[in-house]
């Protein structure tokens, strides 16, 4: 009788296992399981976080007097986002809670500034976009 409550036991374990893994939604989270052994060892769930990703496409020119903005898009992030901005221009401002880079260049601003680079972490994982001009006409 004892077995069969174990093997019983065990068995239903593993439904919950399972029926957890499938609980998944389309997340982009997995489910690693520990062995469970007939000695009642018990099984651990892992879940793996998704890797941050930032994109978006800004603009690459502005005329003197007009304004510029730009917000960058982040995906999968595992907490809270924050931005920091590298190389911008001294007529921009920047958002390090939203990502956003606005401002309005006055007229005697005009030229190409080079190299911004618009970075993103949660507190575990950081991405960047691939560094980009703002000419300004």
């Amino acid at each position: 009788m004892r077995a069969w409550v174990s093997v019983r036991f065990l068995c239903g374990g593993l439904l919950v296992l399972v029926a957890l893994a499938g609980c998944g939604g389309g997340s982009a989270s997995s489910l690693t399981t520990g062995s469970a052994g007939s000695t009642g060892s018990t099984a651990a769930a892992v879940v793996k976080r998704a890797a941050l990703t930032v994109s978006g496409s800004p603009a690459t020119a502005v005329s003197a007097g007009q304004t510029y903005s730009f917000t960058p898009t982040v995906s999968a992030s595992g907490g809270t986002p924050t931005y920091s901005v590298q190389n911008a221009p001294p007529w921009a401002t920047f958002n390090a809670s939203t990502g956003q880079l606005s401002g309005t260049p006055p007229a005697g601003a005009a030229g190409t500034y080079s190299n911004i680079v618009i970075s993103v972490t949660d507190g575990g994982a950081s991405a960047s976009l691939p560094p980009f001009s703002i000419t300004v006409a």
